[in-house]
């Protein structure tokens, strides 16, 4: 048999109960064989397979044998059969949550662009310090809370419904076509291992301004100081870290937030925890005129608001700019934009949220829950400062 009591055994792949076991799932876009032996792996450890490889199975087994090379050899997705409906009634009565999906159908917005660097897909120190086995993957538990990409047999890409896609570089001709239009959110998962560095002057650097004060929306995540260094560094920030903050993190009074951050963040519990060492806050009086918090205590707080702005320098400054290699764009204050448009020159603003959870928390080594899992789907569905289209900085980089 595939199974003995009290546990599972994994069928070879080209074995009828693996295909029966296969045509009880719809999974992903991979191969046949990538796709079965990774549904086997993670359902045997729950237990469900063991109702439904013994259905059957004597009716089926002769004719499999005819047609297991064929299908083995096929690159094509796996079909759902009328065999789903019964396995989704055994899984979705498992205790494990990764079977989410089925009860909690979130789509992600078709607008929404997350960050994968080279490295993202790498685990945190924190999820160590919290007791995790081994190193999770912050970026990892992003993309599952926001059930972002299409699983395509050994890797996640694209969306094939198209809500949802992936950045793999900051200096490459996507990210630059992006950052002159609007309108895009970013996503950047915690980078503690993929922080993008780059000089003042550099061209990705203009770009990453260019692309928020164009109209957009960056999200940024925490967990450690990196999201912090990246702030300040590219937008001339002096945000400032909060020490050892233990919380709680109380949501602010519906009439001090602004109506679209309150509508959003409506159905988010009303005090967020700290969760170890999991949420990285800052100091609230190192933020820049104009923050929005969301969340905070009376010193600090780890989920806040910033309209960043860019305008237009005259033409005798911007020659000079450029012949120095610089930009003809400055930072400006979003009170600024009415006086410098009736000088004739451009001047346009976007947003950037800080959310200062890992996303790894309690969960650091198995698929779970945080409270704070529903931030970062407000936090990516806020609207824009203006409508699509070409962004008003796109002739003046």
């Amino acid at each position: 048999g595939v199974h003995e009591e009290g546990g599972d055994t994994r069928p070879p792949v080209d074995s009828f109960a693996m295909a029966k076991f296969a045509n009880n799932v719809d999974f992903g876009m991979g191969s046949l064989g990538t796709n079965v032996v990774w549904m086997y792996n993670d359902l045997a450890k729950k237990g469900p397979y063991k109702e439904v490889e013994d259905e059957d199975k004597d009716d089926d087994e002769a004719e499999y044998a005819s047609s297991a090379p064929s299908a083995l050899s096929s690159q094509k997705s796996l079909a759902l059969s009328s065999g789903a409906a019964r396995m989704q009634q055994l899984v979705l009565k498992a205790p494990s949550s990764w079977n989410q999906p089925f009860v909690n159908p979130y789509v992600p917005p078709t607008d929404l662009v997350m960050f994968w660097g080279k490295s993202t897909h790498k685990g945190t120190v924190a999820s160590q310090l919290t007791g995790g086995s081994g190193r999770a993957s912050s970026g990892q538990r992003v993309r599952q809370i926001l059930h972002f990409g299409t699983f395509f047999g050994n890797h996640y890409g694209d969306s094939v419904t198209g809500h949802g896609r992936f950045l793999h570089s900051l200096d490459g001709e996507e990210f630059a076509g992006m950052s002159l239009e609007c309108c895009k959110t970013l996503l950047v998962p915690p980078m503690e291992n993929d922080l993008p560095l780059y000089g003042e002057h550099d061209e990705v650097a203009k770009r990453i301004r260019t692309f928020v004060s164009n109209g957009n929306n960056l999200v940024l995540t925490g967990g450690d100081y990196s999201s912090l260094v990246f702030l300040n560094k590219y937008f001339h920030y002096e945000v400032k870290k909060t020490v050892l903050d233990n919380g709680p993190f109380e949501r602010l009074p519906e009439g001090s937030l602004p109506k679209d951050l309150k509508s959003r963040f409506a159905k988010v519990a009303s005090t967020l925890p700290q969760e170890g060492l999991s949420v990285t806050s800052v100091r609230k009086n190192s933020l820049p005129t104009g923050a929005k918090l969301i969340y905070a205590t009376p010193f600090s707080t780890p989920l806040f608001q910033l309209t960043y702005c860019q305008a237009q320098v005259d033409k005798d400054a911007c020659r000079i700019a450029k012949a120095s290699g610089k930009s003809c764009l400055r930072d400006a204050k979003p009170g600024e934009c009415p006086a410098m448009h009736k000088k004739g020159l451009a001047c346009s603003c976007g947003r950037i949220l800080y959310d200062g959870y890992d996303f790894i928390g309690h969960h650091s080594s198995t698929i779970g829950e945080s409270t704070w899992d529903e931030t970062l789907k407000s936090a990516v569905s806020l609207p824009y400062t203006r409508k699509p289209g070409p962004g008003a900085l796109a002739e003046n980089m």
